[in-house]
């Protein structure tokens, strides 16, 4: 017999996460154990993109948030050679869930951002 399942991605939305509360009920209520994954799910009132980010967070947020990204580049010391700083959003970038954030990337040539038109 199966004792412990997992359950499926949790979706972004009220009634993704009451299908997975009912079907957690009916997997306990079989005597099974159930696990969640959660990493698609924001927080309340999350900032969904840079643009999102720009028009609504104060002053002091978006000040914070540019220091925190360059206290990251010069703690992995990035500052010397260079490093790149990109945020995804949308389809076209492959985003699955709409959220904010930002990678670095350093330590190495990146090459070109995007291929040059031939």
């Amino acid at each position: 017999t199966i004792n412990c399942t997992v359950s499926g991605t949790v979706g972004d939305s009220m009634d993704n996460i009451l299908n997975k509360v009912h079907e957690a009920g009916l997997t306990l209520k079989a005597g099974c154990g159930i696990g969640y994954e959660f990493s698609t799910l924001r927080p309340k009132g999350a900032y969904v993109s840079l643009a999102d980010f720009s028009a609504a967070a104060g002053a002091v947020e978006l000040a914070g948030f540019l220091q925190a990204v360059g206290k990251v580049a010069r703690e992995l010391g990035l500052e010397g050679d260079g490093y790149r700083v990109l945020a995804n959003h949308g389809a076209h970038s492959n985003q699955d869930v709409p959220h904010f954030h930002v990678h670095i990337m350093g330590g190495r040539p990146l090459g070109p951002l995007l291929a040059r038109p031939g």
